[in-house]
């Protein structure tokens, strides 16, 4: 793994990880849950680097 792969994945987390603490303590309309909810998906495969 090549420091800019590291790197990108820290940034991918790190988006992540404030979009779901968004989610879940932020937001409270049910359609901006969902909404957040369907940008984790893509994060979530790019941390584990499924494409």
């Amino acid at each position: 793994m090549t420091i800019i792969t590291i790197v990108y994945l820290l940034i991918a987390a790190l988006v992540f990880v404030s979009t779901l603490y968004n989610m879940i303590f932020k937001e409270e309309r049910i359609v901006d849950q969902i909404n957040a909810a369907m940008v984790l998906v893509p994060l979530l495969l790019r941390i584990l680097m499924i494409k």
